[in-house]
């Protein structure tokens, strides 16, 4: 069983308006950024996963080894480490769309620190690259 389908819930209501909605699948970092242009880094292929209970994720590398703790809900920090750095994110879920957009900042070594924004989707579909000032 792969981590999607382990992680699969297939009972979501959107919790803003009641009405059910389709099931997630994993949403995946597609894209990187820092000033508003497009880099590459460690969290590009990390993903979200939804949890049991609707609006919380749990995140996950690329390769499915979990990061940090379960219970994620949009628009808080979490943190964790992962590349010999301490991650921070702040995520925005659209249940609907399946999609997130935010914020995130590293913390390596000798005090060394970056940040910007990603965006991040489900499966195929629209290219979310309008949300890089997000």
């Amino acid at each position: 069983m792969s981590t999607s389908d382990e992680y699969r819930n297939d009972n979501v209501t959107d919790p803003d308006h009641g009405e059910r909605i389709l099931p997630l699948e994993q949403i995946t970092i597609k894209h990187v950024f820092r000033d508003g242009l497009p880099i590459t880094n460690e969290l590009l292929t990390c993903f979200f996963a939804p949890q049991e209970t609707v609006g919380e994720y749990r995140f996950f590398k690329g390769d499915g080894e979990p990061k940090g703790d379960g219970g994620i809900k949009g628009g808080q920090y979490f943190s964790f480490e992962m590349a010999a750095k301490i991650w921070v994110l702040k995520a925005h879920f659209d249940a609907k769309k399946e999609t997130a957009h935010g914020d995130w900042r590293s913390f390596g070594p000798e005090g060394t620190d970056d940040g910007g924004t990603f965006t991040a989707q489900a499966g195929g579909g629209a290219d979310l690259t309008s949300y890089a000032s997000a």
